[in-house]
């Protein structure tokens, strides 16, 4: 059976990320797939200090000492056979609860540079932004998710940047885009 792990990164209920994931698991017909979703504020995730601890080895971050669940939801991501993250766009920027994550996956960086991955697991981004203009909208975000995945064994093989989706309606209108993320998990080749 394939792993796959949705992550959903929006702090907003019943917005458009959550509509995205509910739209995924509803065309996941595939027998061979198991799918598992993660909504990141339904989470404890204490933010990195940047004290350097994980640069030594056994290349440990000092919250793993506290009641936190970056370092099992980095884990889970890094072994599943298919990533899926779904994110608005705040600012140019990915939202705080991804952004603590990513910066968790520090460890996972400093783990990664003494024994690198030969093949790198593949992984697909959703990001949606309400403004349906301006240059270099998800650039940003995407070359953080690139370097992040990277300290994961991950490398992006799709991106989807949906722009002009503002609220739920400004999803569910476009009957075109809700069918294709309905069968996209029955289309993935790579899994």
């Amino acid at each position: 059976m394939k792993q796959v792990c949705l992550i959903q990164a929006s702090p907003h209920v019943g917005g458009v990320c959550d509509t995205i994931m509910r739209l995924l698991q509803m065309g996941s017909t595939r027998p061979d797939v198991v799918l598992h979703t993660y909504f990141l504020r339904e989470y404890t995730l204490k933010p990195c200090l940047g004290c350097r601890s994980c640069a030594k080895a056994p290349h440990q971050c000092v919250h793993r000492y506290i009641q936190d669940d970056a370092n099992k939801l980095l884990s889970i991501m890094q072994a599943a056979d298919l990533v899926l993250l779904c994110a608005p766009i705040y600012f140019y920027a990915l939202p705080g609860p991804c952004k603590t994550l990513i910066d968790r996956a520090q460890s996972f960086w400093e783990a990664q540079k003494t024994n690198p991955k030969d093949t790198l697991k593949p992984t697909t981004v959703l990001l949606t932004a309400g403004r349906s203009t301006g240059q270099e909208l998800f650039r940003g975000s995407l070359l953080t998710l690139k370097y992040f995945f990277a300290s994961l064994g991950r490398e992006i093989s799709e991106t989807f940047t949906l722009s002009g989706l503002e609220l739920r309606d400004d999803l569910l209108q476009n009957q075109k885009l809700c069918d294709q993320l309905r069968t996209y998990l029955t289309t993935v080749s790579y899994i």
